[in-house]
């Protein structure tokens, strides 16, 4: 029995179940399945190549009315929406299906889109539904499939936004309603006239290019801070590794090592404990290529202390991923409730993951077993295992948040400092020791960003958006 489909793009705002009727989040594509298909057709090699491809399913943020659970109609939305969501796409729904005659696959999509190279999910759904479900499976290359899977992955990542923190700012605007509209290079309007402030991610039109420019040289950012003699982070660029091993005779392990210009947390490698470790990383990156700069590690509590309009929005605890023991359980155990937590609240942001986000990370599994080479070990009381050295996204957010009044007049000194040396009124410092929200300790400056927050960081997100929505509003 033969089995088609057919693709119609529709270019204007799709009726879905949009919460916020002041913003649209683009066009979106109608796709009709129809025909005679094989109700039990069901590449299970592709699926699996698919999952592996594209990872974890990610959760839309804005809901519409879903698929039958369990149908193929859903899986395949997943999989569109995935792929659109690791691109960093401007969508934020995942499509809705209108079945027809109760059949779990054939009948009408919507599935949203957005205004530039809108068409690129349409092409994509249309080759994911031949090998998964048209082609006979004697028929389907796996190889060939898996090399054009990732090049569609590349895809999506090249045409969605460059920016960090432009989704996360764009979905809190959807459920608003103001007017957003994109005016190119990531750039976003928000408001109408006479009233529009302009923002890329969580950065808005009064951070001066120049001043964007010398934050992003973290040498520069250094040498201007050790100028005011604002307490900071020792820092060399290192353009081969006889510069590395001269810093390391110098000022000895652990060290970190990053890229000199940029602000964003690529390639950043923290807490480079031996020669061994170090020799790891340097076989991943190219010294010559780029320019990094190499710093001594600093240990102690970090925290970020986040500006917006000129006024600290937040002070956030960077909360590395970590177990305790309690002298009863193994560490698989730990890790497994440590995932499960839940915490929405004004002090904490704490994101349940499935614990295969763990235990499937190769990367998280040798920093693990660096630490307890046996999950199945019971940790002894007061024992603290990191999960992860640094930011992982798989392991979702869990951020600690204080007020402003709880940071301690010195260092609200020198945030004050570094807003008037860069004239500035929008960024996020880094600080590492104590002395932050305690007076007991020191601490250094580790980082000046252009950025006020980043994806993880929830509630200052959520204050920049209330803050952008009502500087537009009379």
């Amino acid at each position: 029995m033969s089995s088609r489909f057919t693709l119609h793009s529709c270019l204007s705002a799709p009726a879905f179940d949009l919460q916020s009727p002041g913003f649209t989040p683009g066009p979106c594509f109608v796709v009709r399945v129809q025909g005679a298909l094989d109700l039990s057709r069901n590449n299970s090699q592709v699926a699996a190549l698919l999952d592996d491809v594209f990872g974890h399913r990610a959760e839309p943020e804005i809901p519409a009315t879903p698929p039958p659970a369990g149908s193929r109609a859903e899986r395949w939305l997943d999989w569109i929406f995935t792929a659109q969501r690791q691109g960093n796409w401007r969508v934020f729904q995942r499509g809705t299906f209108e079945p027809a005659d109760g059949h779990d696959l054939c009948g009408q999509f919507r599935i949203p889109t957005q205004p530039t190279h809108p068409a690129i999910p349409a092409r994509f759904a249309a080759e994911v539904l031949n090998a998964w479900v048209l082609e006979d499976p004697e028929n389907v290359d796996l190889k060939k499939l898996r090399q054009r899977m990732e090049w569609w992955r590349t895809t999506f990542t090249n045409a969605g936004p460059t920016g960090r923190n432009i989704r996360n700012l764009l979905v809190r605007l959807a459920q608003t309603t103001e007017p957003v509209h994109h005016l190119g290079q990531d750039i976003y309007a928000v408001g109408a006239a006479p009233k529009i402030r302009l923002a890329r991610g969580s950065v808005s039109d009064r951070t001066s290019i120049l001043t964007q420019g010398v934050l992003c040289n973290k040498q520069e950012t250094l040498s201007i801070l050790q100028s005011c003699e604002i307490p900071t982070t020792h820092g060399t660029i290192v353009r081969d590794e006889a510069d590395v091993q001269a810093f390391v005779e110098a000022h000895g392990y652990p060290v970190v090592l990053k890229p000199n210009l940029g602000n964003a947390q690529r390639d950043v490698f923290v807490n480079l404990y031996d020669q061994r470790v170090l020799a790891e990383v340097l076989e991943d990156v190219d010294l010559l290529a780029e320019e990094f700069v190499m710093e001594r590690h600093v240990f102690g509590e970090s925290h970020r202390v986040a500006l917006f309009d000129g006024d600290i929005i937040s002070v956030q605890k960077m909360f590395r991923p970590q177990i305790v023991g309690d002298g009863k359980t193994t560490a698989r155990a730990l890790i497994e409730a440590y995932c499960k937590l839940e915490a929405d609240s004004a002090q904490r942001v704490k994101t349940s993951v499935p614990p295969s986000n763990v235990f499937e990370n190769a990367r998280v599994m040798a920093y693990l077993q660096e630490q307890v080479a046996d999950l199945s070990t019971v940790l002894p009381k007061g024992q603290v295992v990191y999960i992860h050295q640094k930011l992982e996204p798989t392991l979702g957010r869990n951020n600690l948040y204080f007020p402003a009044s709880q940071l301690t007049p010195r260092a609200r000194s020198v945030v004050d400092r570094i807003m008037a040396e860069f004239d500035i009124d929008e960024c996020s410092i880094d600080f590492i020791g104590g002395g932050v929200t305690a007076e007991d300790g020191d601490f250094v400056v580790n980082e000046v960003n252009t950025g006020p927050a980043f994806p993880s960081n929830v509630r200052p997100m959520d204050e920049i958006t209330a803050r952008l929505v009502a500087s537009v509003r009379d």
